[in-house]
């Protein structure tokens, strides 16, 4: 898989996911201390994320970083769970 559909993937994941959650990008970004112009950005793909901000990403929104980049998530919706 290239790198601009492993973004595309987490750009549509990262809203599937955090709308799921009936979370905004406001709520997103306090929980991972960011302003919520950088989710806006993650989600238009106007930025990317790094490997070492995937983790955190998932774990506010109570998923595993493999699913933000999952195809099957992306066709299902469904992803798998962090359990706590």
């Amino acid at each position: 898989m290239q790198r601009q559909q492993l973004n595309e993937l987490f750009r549509q994941n990262l809203r599937r996911r955090r709308k799921a959650l009936k979370m905004t990008q406001m709520e997103l970004a306090n929980a991972l201390g960011v302003d919520q112009g950088y989710i806006s950005d993650l989600e238009r793909g106007k930025v990317k994320p790094s490997l070492g901000t995937l983790a955190p990403i998932a774990e506010a929104l109570d998923t595993v970083p493999s699913e933000l980049l999952s195809v099957a998530a992306n066709v299902t919706g469904n992803f798998a769970a962090i359990s706590h």
